[in-house]
């Protein structure tokens, strides 16, 4: 019997969390951002704060275009990972997506530094760091740029060859 309890419990737990990120995605859809924000502060209460949970508001907003909002989401995310760089880096990376894509460029490729300098050199978010670093740095006409940053790096990790093979033939 206890068992069947907890089985029911966990159902319903997984049920409620469910119900919650679609009224959040409907919210949205909506334009209701004040009823998303309060859907999403309650699966992160849900997921006892859980910094993955924390920045699925700000990538449904990204997804929608909705930079500005998706940007101040970041920012959040970004302060409340400072401190553990397995979460920092990935923060840092969706804002500065967010930020190029609003065009501010320059705090784009600073943030995106950081992300870079952040992750473990063998991690994979390093790629997808790399490739949006490369669009801002071409947004900015500074190829040049990112490849002497690019060079600087220790080691002959496959992301960095992987990403300054193409630059060198550009």
């Amino acid at each position: 019997r206890g068992r069947a309890d907890e089985r029911r419990r966990v159902r319903q737990g997984a049920d409620i969390e469910q119900t919650t990120r679609t009224l959040m995605g409907l919210s949205l859809d909506l334009k209701d951002f004040d009823g998303a924000k309060k859907f999403h502060d309650d699966l992160v209460a849900r997921s006892q704060g859980s910094l993955f949970v924390k920045a699925e508001l700000g990538r449904e907003l990204a997804t929608r275009n909705e930079f500005e909002r998706a940007e101040a989401e970041f920012r959040d995310l970004v302060k409340a990972a400072s401190g553990d760089n397995r979460a920092l880096a990935p923060a840092l990376k969706d804002l500065g997506s967010v930020l190029t894509k609003e065009k501010k460029l320059d705090e784009a490729v600073d943030t995106l530094k950081k992300a870079l300098a952040t992750a473990s050199p063998t991690a994979g978010i390093r790629a997808e760091i790399m490739a949006i670093m490369t669009d801002a740095f071409r947004a900015e006409g500074k190829l040049p740029e990112l490849v002497a940053i690019l060079e600087k790096e220790p080691g002959q990790h496959f992301n960095r060859l992987a990403t300054l093979g193409p630059l060198y033939e550009e």
